[in-house]
């Protein structure tokens, strides 16, 4: 069995893939630990003659899988092909379009070789639209309390340049959606609930390649309303799947990209055939948040979740400053159920050592 399987789909992407691959066959981590699956998604170009030439010039240790789908099926099923060949105990997935340095999987082993229970390890990455790092990092650490992962500017919230324990996906039968934008968002949510322990590497381990003909940025009608539904689909599965568990990061997920399809459909909803279904679901969403976290009695998350109701919400996104000063909104009301959280349990051992 391999250590890590690096999983990469192979979609259009013949302008980048040579870069990619080049980039995993340049690692300086020991080759013959790592296999990588490439997901061929009946690319219509020259893509996989690329990739065919490449690996066919390589002569070292790593092991290299190939797969073609029958017909196109998306980016989520490409991964799922690369999940279920995978032997290795942790997953890397890697978008053809993006690439990594030669160090990379070395700096992100580093963590895992130190403590072997490690779910996780989220390492930083360079934007290429911004033309900086992405993530606010500035020292390798392990997380200690997990609902810090999803919120703030701490981390990804893709599942790139992530290695993860294989096991988790085996075990709970975690998979992409199928059929969907923002897969990742998802699929997030749902580790979400079962990882323990987070590596966080502050060394720049992969390149992101933001795809200025991504969905959010064509303003095409049809996958506007789309990636809308979408976003409803990962908000209302965030909702039916709310627990007590790791409350304040599932809380977080789903303020921010709340957020996201409201200021989608406020900026569009002239255009939408939809206008008004796409409006009870919103509207059903942020109920549903509300009272939930009413019922759990989680004050400060429920002052949050007030943010998601209209006039706030037009207010914050109609106000430059209070659009910039959300962050510090949310990250406010959420350390602050944090320690609600930590003086609650604390207090509880004091009582039940009595």
């Amino acid at each position: 069995m391999k250590e890590i399987s690096i999983i990469i789909p192979i979609y259009n992407v013949e302008k980048y893939v040579a870069e990619c691959l080049n980039s995993v066959i340049s690692q300086t981590y020991d080759h013959s630990k790592i296999e990588c699956i490439i997901v061929d998604d009946c690319t219509p170009d020259n893509s996989m003659d690329i990739v065919n030439e490449i690996i066919g010039e390589y002569n070292g240790e790593m092991t290299f899988i190939t797969r073609r789908h029958k017909e196109n099926e998306g980016l989520s099923a490409a991964r799922n092909t690369g999940i279920s060949i995978a032997t290795g105990e942790y997953l890397y997935f890697l978008d053809s379009d993006d690439y990594i340095y030669p160090n990379s999987i070395e700096l992100l082993m580093e963590g895992i070789e130190k403590n072997r229970d490690i779910d996780m390890v989220v390492g930083n990455f360079f934007n290429e639209r911004i033309n900086k790092l992405q993530m606010n990092i500035h020292n390798n650490e392990i997380l200690k309390c997990i609902d810090l992962l999803y919120f703030g500017k701490m981390v990804n919230k893709s599942v790139w340049n992530n290695l993860i324990k294989r096991k988790l996906f085996s075990i709970h039968n975690l998979r992409f959606p199928v059929g969907r934008y923002f897969e990742d968002i998802v699929l997030n949510y749902q580790l979400f609930s079962h990882v323990n322990k987070v590596y966080v590497v502050s060394q720049c381990t992969y390149f992101y390649r933001d795809n200025l003909n991504g969905i959010i940025r064509k303003q095409s009608i049809e996958k506007l309303s789309k990636s809308i539904e979408d976003f409803l689909f990962a908000l209302d599965f965030f909702i039916s799947n709310l627990n007590e568990k790791l409350c304040v990061g599932k809380t977080a997920i789903i303020v921010n990209t709340y957020y996201f399809a409201y200021n989608m459909f406020v900026k569009n909803r002239a255009n939408l055939k939809n206008e008004l279904y796409i409006e009870e679901r919103l509207k059903y969403i942020r109920h549903s948040l509300i009272k939930f976290l009413v019922r759990k009695c989680r004050v400060f998350l429920f002052i949050l979740s007030l943010f998601t109701l209209p006039p706030l919400t037009d207010f914050i996104l109609n106000n430059g400053f209070m659009r910039r000063k959300i962050f510090y909104i949310n990250c406010f009301f959420l350390y602050s159920a944090l320690w609600a959280d930590k003086l609650h349990l604390s207090n509880k051992k004091h009582y039940c050592s009595r």
